[in-house]
């Protein structure tokens, strides 16, 4: 019998982030790679508007007032499952060249939501209240 993975889904996750930023008051948005259709007229409009394949699903502007070292930057994270989720060879790319550009751009993948506010509340110097046992 095969295993089930009960691990919450990326799209659980992907909310969870997004209320925490939003309680954080920062700007971000989720890119519309998540945007899933069969519709091969709508797949063929999203790449002729720039739709690719592998961007990160959120984006996140810190700026420079919000970061720890006075340097704003903007965030791109690529979210995953905390088990199971894969990077594809396209998401590896993107990240490999957002880092590249250097600087004040910061691309990442995170494995769950906790991973990613851990990462975005050291660039902004908050506590992500968790409990320590």
């Amino acid at each position: 019998m095969a295993k089930t993975n009960n691990t919450p889904l990326e799209r659980f996750e992907q909310s969870a982030l997004v209320s925490w930023l939003e309680a954080q008051g920062l700007l971000f948005s989720s890119t519309a790679q998540s945007t899933y259709t069969t519709s091969w007229n709508q797949k063929r409009l999203n790449h002729a508007t720039g739709l690719r394949k592998g961007v990160p699903d959120m984006l996140i502007v810190i700026p420079p007032e919000r970061a720890v070292d006075g340097t704003g930057r903007v965030i791109f994270v690529e979210l995953k499952r905390v088990k199971g989720g894969v990077v594809s060879p396209e998401q590896k790319k993107w990240i490999a060249a957002l880092n590249a550009v250097g600087g004040t751009v910061d691309a990442f993948v995170a494995h769950g939501a906790d991973e990613a506010i851990d990462e975005i509340a050291r660039v902004i110097g908050v506590s992500t209240n968790k409990v320590v046992f």
